[in-house]
């Protein structure tokens, strides 16, 4: 299936999300190209523009207060100091980043592409992370937490992860999207949800969640069937996800 969005429905999400800002801080995602060694997101390109807008759709939606993570320590293994690790989106390999610090409210999402080979057009996911031996340390909560409590029950607080699309494919660039190739905006929107999706609170955001829901049947839509946008791209793009995280995915993006 191949999907495209009209200009008016993009204003009525921009629209009802800036409704959602009414709490807390909106949450900025940093897109770091440090392994987007093949270039596909050139500075300037329509693919950069279009991951920077399918970021902002969301940083329009997530409301929270994370905690910055500031290592004072050299480098991992040394105490308050810590290594992140995700799949570098341009090889499938894990990466390691030693010791970054990732500023309050935001996730950070490397971005980049590779030829899957496959028939998968896209994939992304939230990542991981080591810190140094002393465990429940003040710098080890801080990474595990972000300042948020019920992390491992309730609620999720990632640093952010990575994000992949497919260099064989076709991409349809254009933000409103015309029908004839695979809208990348679209497919970035729906694989950045992989990251960010679970970041709230599952008790804290019920009312969030549904907003969000509500704003993405608008765009992919044009109606309130929620159903529909659960289930727009099906078995496609069903790949290194649960199907129960494929459609979470899908009802945010």
């Amino acid at each position: 299936m191949k999907f495209h969005r009209t200009p008016a429905r993009i204003v009525q999400a921009a629209f009802l999300g800036a409704l959602l800002q009414t709490q807390a801080d909106a949450i900025f995602i940093q897109l770091d190209y440090t392994f987007d060694t093949g270039n596909f997101f050139a500075p300037g390109s329509e693919e950069r523009a279009r991951l920077e807008d399918a970021a902002g759709f969301y940083e329009n939606l997530l409301l929270d207060d994370l905690s910055a993570i500031t290592p004072t320590g050299p480098s991992y293994p040394i105490p308050d100091s810590w290594v992140i690790d995700f799949k570098n989106p341009s090889t499938g390999v894990t990466q390691t980043v030693d010791n970054p610090s990732i500023p309050a409210d935001t996730l950070v999402v490397y971005a980049g592409a590779r030829s899957f080979g496959t028939g998968q057009i896209a994939e992304a996911g939230f990542g991981g992370a080591l810190t140094s031996a002393f465990t429940n340390s003040a710098f080890d909560i801080a990474t595990q937490t972000r300042g948020e409590t019920g992390v491992g029950t309730t609620d999720f607080a990632p640093w952010g992860g990575a994000v992949a699309v497919d260099t064989g494919t076709t991409w349809d660039t254009s933000l409103a999207g015309t029908g004839s190739d695979y809208h990348l905006y679209s497919v970035l929107v729906h694989e950045i949800a992989h990251v960010t999706a679970r970041h709230h609170g599952r008790q804290k955001s019920a009312s969030v969640t549904s907003q969000i829901v509500a704003v993405t049947a608008y765009i992919l839509t044009g109606s309130s069937d929620v159903a529909e946008a659960s289930t727009m791209y099906g078995a496609e793009l069903i790949s290194g996800f649960g199907r129960e995280m494929e459609l979470e995915a899908d009802s945010l993006g």
